[in-house]
């Protein structure tokens, strides 16, 4: 697992890109950012 400097990330997102990481992009996954590395993540209960 690579080390990752997250607040060095989320310097680097727009506002936009944070927003989308407050919601999903449907019932089951997270947005992804593939520019700055961010993979969907498949979330479950």
């Amino acid at each position: 697992m690579a080390n990752i400097d997250v607040e060095d990330v989320l310097s680097k997102l727009t506002i936009p890109q944070k927003i989308s990481l407050l919601s999903g992009i449907d019932f089951w996954h997270t947005q992804a950012i593939p520019e700055h590395g961010i993979p969907s993540i498949r979330v479950t209960d």
